[in-house]
């Protein structure tokens, strides 16, 4: 069959994302499969202004709008998106508008991930442009601490992302109870996990000193600054401890 992913800027940002993996083996599976994604309209410097990020984005999109990348298992299209805050209204309408060639393909699968691209696969439905729906269910976006008129509009999405799905794969039970919850038509758990042979030496116990571990993203907001602040005082108690970062 062939297959649309929709999976917006973790495509981009996190190359380890759950999305990624998930591409990687529709890819062994299926006869074509498409990928959306959606980079930064600006991604230089952090410490740069407001403004000039603004006018450097502006010139980054005006040079390349979106880009397309045969991969020999079918087609990824990249699109430089508008700003963040446009995040939860209006990224996935802008997307569409840069389908492009992807507009005039018919796939019997579409699979988006994350609540943003919740209008863009209602589109991809209503234009004929796939036929069955998949939520990719990797979150529970309506719980981040975000700004109250956010959490309202990706709390619709998330709803409307359920409602309309064919199929919701959620990454745990109580996220697919949840969804069951919410109307979901047929919910499946499909974890997230590790490649158990390439961990198999860690079954060895072998002694070490008292150990904290991180796994996860290593982004400017995942608060790892705390951490590190914070394990200055464990040394002080522990002189031989350690803290391992893994992401």
């Amino acid at each position: 069959m062939d297959i649309l992913y929709v999976g917006g800027s973790d495509l981009v940002r996190s190359p380890n994302h759950r999305a990624r993996h998930f591409i990687n083996f529709l890819q062994q599976h299926a006869a074509r499969v498409d990928v959306v994604a959606l980079k930064p309209l600006y991604d230089g410097a952090h410490d740069a202004s407001v403004v000039d990020k603004v006018r450097q984005g502006v010139r980054d999109y005006a040079e390349d709008p979106a880009s397309v990348v045969e991969t020999g298992a079918g087609t990824e299209l990249t699109v430089r998106k508008l700003p963040n805050r446009f995040d939860p209204y209006a990224q996935d309408l802008w997307a569409y508008l840069h389908l492009g060639p992807l507009k005039r393909r018919r796939y019997d699968v579409g699979i988006f991930g994350n609540p943003d691209n919740a209008l863009l696969a209602w589109l991809l439905r209503k234009r004929g442009i796939v036929d069955k729906l998949v939520y990719d269910d990797w979150d529970y976006f309506e719980g981040f601490n975000r700004p109250r008129h956010w959490r309202r509009a990706i709390t619709w999405r998330e709803h409307l992302a359920v409602s309309m799905a064919d199929v919701v794969i959620s990454v745990g039970t109580l996220l697919a109870d949840l969804r069951d919850e919410q109307g979901a038509r047929e919910t499946f758990v499909v974890p997230n996990g590790v490649n158990y042979p390439l961990f198999a030496r860690a079954q060895e116990k072998k002694p070490h000193p008292p150990t904290l571990v991180y796994t996860g993203s290593i982004e400017d907001w995942a608060g790892l600054d705390v951490t590190i602040e914070g394990f200055a005082q464990v040394r002080q108690a522990i002189p031989d401890a350690r803290y391992w970062i893994i992401g």
